[in-house]
């Protein structure tokens, strides 16, 4: 993942804090190129949503860019970066799953592969 992307969504999440923030992540099978930022329409501490209209609209400007859609972001304000229940339950298989914690001073992202409640760690390498 370029460095940049990476910030793109540590802003992202900052700037949404105290609430989750959330987008989805398009490139091609190995690689994040374009970071969509969303709306989280549930405005929680401990949960996101993307609304049907925004999703169908993003993965059409995924479309048009001639990229994959390959994987959702979201940031979790005060827990760890580790997939909760709902995170699990409702996991697009085959999807990278990143999650972004700030419950540190410092933010950490992890990224997973969530396939039938079975969730797989994911080495996320960046550059420049």
């Amino acid at each position: 993942m370029p460095r940049k992307l990476y910030f793109q969504m540590l802003g992202h999440g900052e700037k949404e804090l105290p609430y989750e923030a959330c987008g989805l992540l398009s490139g091609s099978k190995d690689s994040i190129k374009t970071v969509w930022k969303a709306i989280n329409n549930q405005r929680k501490r401990n949960s996101f949503e993307i609304n049907e209209a925004q999703f169908t609209s993003i993965l059409a400007g995924i479309e048009e860019k001639e990229e994959c859609f390959v994987g959702i972001y979201h940031s979790h304000p005060t827990a760890p970066p580790v997939p909760s229940r709902d995170d699990i339950c409702h996991a697009i298989p085959e999807k990278a799953y990143i999650i972004i914690s700030y419950a540190k001073k410092k933010p950490i992202l992890k990224c997973y592969k969530i396939n039938n409640g079975k969730v797989q760690p994911i080495r996320v390498i960046l550059t420049d």
